[in-house]
C-alpha cells in the first residue's frame, strides 16, 4: 500500500544516514522520547559494564553524551514515563529526568532480572 511504501522509504533513508556513536556497545537499553533516542548502559569498550548514556537527536542527526548513571547497568531495559526515562536491570533501577537532566535512584526490584522486557501501559 501507499503508506507502507512511504514508511519503508523513510526508514531506509533514516537507517542509511544514521551516524555512528563514538564507540559500540552491547546489551544496552534504549528508549524514545519525542524525536530523541536514548541508548543507556550496556557493555562498552573491553566488554565492561558501563554507566554511560547517549542521546541521538533525530532533527540534528547528532549523538550527544548525557550524564552517566550512578551505577553500571547491563542487560537492562528502559521505558519512558512522562518526563523520565527509567532504566531497570538486575535488582537496581534509576530514572533520568529529561527536564533536570539528572539521574536518581528508583526503588529496588525484589528479584534479580535479566532477559526481560518492560512497557508503560496507560
Amino acid at each position: 500500500t501507499f503508506l507502507r511504501k512511504q514508511t519503508n522509504t523513510a526508514m531506509k533513508s533514516f537507517n542509511t544516514n544514521l551516524p555512528s556513536m563514538s564507540y559500540g556497545r552491547a546489551w544496552f537499553a534504549a528508549a524514545k522520547q519525542g524525536r530523541r533516542i536514548f541508548v543507556i548502559g550496556g557493555r562498552g569498550r573491553g566488554g565492561r559494564a558501563t554507566a554511560t548514556a547517549k542521546m541521538f537527536d533525530i532533527n540534528t542527526q547528532k549523538w550527544t553524551t548525557i550524564r552517566s548513571m550512578n551505577a553500571t547497568h547491563d542487560w537492562c531495559v528502559a521505558v519512558t514515563l512522562d518526563d523520565n526515562i527509567i532504566v531497570l536491570g538486575d535488582r537496581t533501577a534509576e530514572q533520568y529526568n529529561l527536564i533536570s537532566k539528572q539521574w536518581s535512584p528508583f526503588p529496588f526490584m525484589n528479584r534479580r532480572r535479566r532477559y526481560f522486557a518492560a512497557a508503560v501501559v496507560d
